[in-house]
């Protein structure tokens, strides 16, 4: 691997991301995702700008952006640029590998523009709470260093394909850094650039994440922990979803992939492992509505 000319290949596609909010100027990072101008970042380096963000690509140039759309569930966000600009990155198709070498490219502190760092893709998989209900699934943990001011900057592999989006890191220990994965860029990306938005269904439930025995296999699946009370079906606080609308769901991050605006205020068949057997039961989609966010102190 040619570290120094993956750099070089991805580094015009880099961009520092300077957006003006209420409490001050907000830095961060973020990369070209297409010809089109539209780069992808985090929700928090642009949350409260209204639209109000300038971006300074690596090859010297600034542009000012227009705020596309955002996700806060998964701390995605697009903005556009118009040209012309330099080329994009590409999303890679394939999950990351354990142990697989990756650099983490951006800007921390919003003075140390175009800085790189190397790791390797230290964790798989991780789950991450959030603020706004849903914890975001499947996330990369890695050991590249991820500053603030990386936020929003690409998480590259070996091959100059982005794994993931840097998002955070966690401040109990050195080294322990994570990536919004690949899987979930893409989907949110294309859902804000369809749609301008993301809008996710539910079944009215809460769900945990557990390890459980099904069918003679012990493996994490997504089992029911409550049901609103204004629910109709026979959904039961214990049940374990294991098919929603005929699609296996191996895991809460399946299910959470799978409830997606489309499904919202139509009626799907849910398959459950109740009590050693399959139970199915009708359920009628409602739109997901995250809570209110709650600071920690």
């Amino acid at each position: 691997m040619d570290i120094v000319e993956i750099v070089a290949r991805c580094r015009p596609a880099l961009t520092t991301i300077r957006a003006q909010t209420p409490d001050g100027v907000s830095t961060g990072s973020g990369f070209l995702a297409d010809a089109a101008g539209n780069v992808v970042t985090n929700n928090h380096v642009v949350e409260g700008s209204d639209g109000d963000v300038e971006l300074q690509f690596a090859t010297g140039f600034a542009r000012p952006a227009a705020l596309v759309g955002t996700d806060p569930l998964t701390d995605l966000a697009v903005v556009r640029a118009e040209g012309p600009l330099p080329g994009s990155l590409q999303m890679r198709a394939h999950p990351p590998v354990l142990g697989e070498i990756c650099l983490a490219m951006g800007s921390p502190l919003g003075d140390y523009t175009e800085s790189v760092s190397i790791g390797i893709v230290s964790g798989l998989a991780r789950t991450i709470p959030t603020r706004r209900g849903r914890p975001l699934e499947r996330a990369i943990q890695t050991d590249a260093a991820i500053s603030p001011g990386n936020s929003g900057g690409p998480l590259i592999d070996a091959a100059g394909l982005v794994l993931g989006v840097n998002t955070c890191v966690d401040s109990r220990a050195v080294s322990i850094g994570f990536a919004v994965p690949g899987e979930t860029v893409g989907w949110v990306v294309r859902q804000i650039l369809h749609f301008g938005d993301v809008r996710r269904g539910a079944l009215g439930v809460a769900v945990a994440s557990r390890v459980e025995n099904v069918e003679g296999q012990l493996r994490h699946v997504p089992v029911i922990t409550r049901v609103s009370a204004d629910l109709t079906c026979d959904l039961r606080p214990g049940d374990i979803i294991v098919a929603l609308a005929g699609r296996p769901v191996r895991d809460r991050a399946d299910l959470y992939y799978l409830l997606t605006r489309d499904m919202i205020g139509t009626s799907v068949q849910v398959e459950l492992w109740r009590q050693d057997s399959r139970v199915r039961c009708d359920v009628q989609v409602r739109e997901y509505v995250p809570p209110a966010v709650v600071n920690p102190d």
